[in-house]
């Protein structure tokens, strides 16, 4: 929907502009207006307006809001109202005055900088604490709720301009009042935070989330996913496998003790993980205290070198703003799709029967498939040198393999922005008053005389 075709008004409320969309969901930026000039910024999440009259669809957004309505912490977007007009249903969420953390990296990539490992743990450390409250949420009869968020990922989490770190989009999330947002053969979330039990189709439970929040940290440290780029079967097979680009080798100043989180937060079997969010958020929290004080200014300057200008000085339908929510569009996709998709791939490009003989492929791929996939060659399934990570944390090495693709030089973020380069009228006024001071001093010592 373009900026043209929006609503001025949409029940209680005027639209300002799109702020993002999916394939799911739309959101945009909305002003409620009330008595006496109260007037107050609030993010409209509805579902498109193609798919308005889908059942399924709105049924996904109404448990969204019910559930979300259940959460109340400083981390987790808040959600303010559920309602419908004109037969599309709507939720009215708190406003985030900033962007989120995926925009973040994006505009510090120009710059070749990253966030320093205490800032990064900062923005991990808040989210676990967002994740650890909805993971131990109740019902209104003291029954534990059992939420999985499943979408963990840069583009959910937003920043304020005040150093604020807020969880968002439950859409995904699994709950036990929600038995039918669970599908057997069903992969859902973004494809490089997927814990590898959700890969393989197993039951998830906290510690999924708490790998994806792991993945967030190491790409915050290292500037890219833990997992490389690469066709879909075989990016499923390395998460499946735990098959992680060692972080030490694109970041070796790295602390041994970050590392260690990485490791352990990113292991592939749920039992050597860290067993609860709170957990990952104590280890964050004493590395954060043994790097000096807390970043949360260190963060707010961070965000303002990135930034455009603040958001909430804004007049409807503004155009050119900086976005509060990526573009990125969660997946759920059934297996067989992802399957099909690999066997049509390896059909185009599997040599002659007389030029190589082909052989079975790993038994990995078949954890995540219906049946065991088509025999296809070596070479589709590549298998780097393993590269041994010793850490010194009491955690087991890992064996990580791949070869990093992000090679350029990076820093951390400086924590204010560059100063200005002088431009060339600057130059000219600066000797014109120069030229000034010169000719005022020549005539007064010739009135001296």
């Amino acid at each position: 929907m373009s900026a043209r075709e929006l609503p001025r008004s949409f029940g209680a409320y005027e639209i300002v502009r799109r702020i993002a969309g999916g394939g799911a969901a739309e959101v945009f930026l909305a002003r409620a207006r009330s008595v006496a000039g109260f007037e107050k910024h609030v993010a409209l999440k509805m579902v498109p307006a193609r798919m308005a009259g889908d059942p399924e669809a709105t049924r996904r957004l109404i448990d969204e809001a019910r559930l979300t309505s259940r959460l109340r912490h400083r981390n987790i977007v808040q959600v303010i109202d559920l309602g419908e007009v004109e037969g599309r249903h709507y939720i009215a969420m708190e406003y985030v005055d900033g962007l989120d953390l995926g925009k973040l990296l994006e505009r510090l990539k120009p710059l070749h900088a990253l966030p320093s490992p205490k800032v990064a743990s900062f923005i991990t450390r808040e989210l676990c604490e967002g994740l650890e409250h909805a993971h131990r949420a109740t019902d209104a009869d003291d029954k534990p709720l059992r939420i999985v968020h499943r979408d963990v990922s840069p583009s959910n989490i937003l920043l304020s301009y005040d150093g604020e770190v807020k969880l968002a989009d439950f859409g995904l999330a699994r709950s036990a009042d929600r038995p039918s947002s669970t599908q057997a053969g069903v992969i859902k979330g973004k494809y490089p935070y997927l814990s590898p039990e959700q890969v393989r189709g197993h039951a998830v439970d906290a510690r999924s989330d708490v790998f994806a929040a792991a993945a967030v940290l190491y790409e915050l440290a290292v500037g890219q996913p833990p997992f490389p780029d690469a066709p879909l079967p075989l990016l499923l097979e390395r998460i499946s496998r735990g098959l992680i680009v060692d972080p030490a080798t694109v970041r070796p100043e790295l602390p041994e003790t970050f590392l260690a989180m990485l490791h352990r937060g990113l292991h592939p079997d749920p039992a050597q993980r860290y067993q609860s969010a709170r957990d990952f958020g104590e280890a964050l929290s004493a590395f954060i205290f043994t790097e000096g004080p807390p970043p949360e200014q260190e963060l707010v300057r961070l965000i303002e070198l990135v930034a455009e200008t603040r958001q909430h000085q804004m007049s409807p339908l503004a155009a050119n703003l900086p976005t509060q929510l990526s573009d990125e569009v969660t997946r759920i996709e059934p297996f067989a799709n992802i399957r099909a998709r690999f066997v049509s791939g390896i059909r185009a490009t599997a040599p002659s029967p007389a030029s190589a003989p082909a052989e079975a492929p790993p038994a990995a791929l078949s954890a995540f498939f219906d049946e065991p996939p088509p025999e296809i060659p070596e070479s589709a399934v590549p298998e780097p040198e393993p590269v041994s990570v010793p850490v010194s944390d009491p955690v087991a090495p890992q064996v990580v393999r791949a070869t990093p693709s992000y090679a350029a030089p990076v820093r951390y973020a400086p924590l204010t922005a560059p100063p200005p380069k002088p431009s060339q009228r600057r130059h000219w006024l600066a000797f014109g008053l120069g030229a000034l001071a010169l000719l005022a001093a020549i005539l007064w010592q010739l009135r001296g005389r």
